[in-house]
């Protein structure tokens, strides 16, 4: 997908640029432009909400991380789920939608979700792995310690972040920058949104 054929230069630079690889097709969207699509205002203010629902999950699951027999896994996979639907609600995940009239129809996950499922499968992966590598697996008890507890520092690290980005998310000091998903054709796409520099 590329810019009309005959397309001034303006015109250009308020359509995509689509960068094609073997596997997935990168766009970068016309700097300034807003990743939201169209939402009836009080699906935005429920999405806002939300949003600041997914920091405040954050704040739990860091609390949980220091109690002992406490579910930590379980409230990060509900604070995926709302991070989810409030960029749904707030136009920001796509469901059918095209980010342009020139592209395809998508499904995407917004920057909000890969951060937080990043959080989640790279804590819950971690504290597994470093356990089992760390001597678990062989019954060396002090090297599974060792593992679990290097995993529980790299546990709070990302849900410290986590709850900081959705922080700045939430008051709208971190733009949406990036997306993932698939065109209904099944390409995968990533889409960029560059930002204006008085936007920063």
């Amino acid at each position: 997908v590329t810019a009309p054929t005959g397309a001034t230069p303006s015109e250009c630079i308020k359509s995509p640029l689509v960068i094609p690889f073997d596997s997935y097709d990168l766009i970068i969207m016309p700097p300034g432009s807003s990743p939201a699509m169209p939402r009836h205002p009080f699906l935005q203010r429920l999405g806002g909400a939300l949003s600041i629902a997914g920091f405040v999950f954050d704040i739990g699951e860091m609390i949980e991380i220091f109690t002992p027999g406490s579910d930590e896994e379980f409230t990060a996979l509900w604070d995926v789920g709302v991070t989810y639907l409030s960029g749904l609600l707030s136009g920001t995940n796509y469901l059918l939608e095209r980010p342009h009239p020139i592209l395809p129809p998508m499904v995407t996950l917004n920057q909000d979700v890969l951060v937080t499922g990043g959080d989640f499968v790279i804590a819950a992966g971690a504290k597994y792995i470093l356990g089992l590598a760390a001597g678990g697996a062989a019954g060396n008890a002090p090297g599974a310690v060792g593992g679990y507890i290097a995993g529980l520092g790299i546990d709070v690290a990302t849900t410290g972040f986590s709850a900081y980005y959705d922080y700045k998310r939430a008051f709208g000091d971190w733009p949406m920058e990036v997306s993932i998903g698939v065109t209904v054709y099944g390409r995968p796409v990533i889409l960029w949104w560059p930002q204006k520099e008085d936007e920063r």
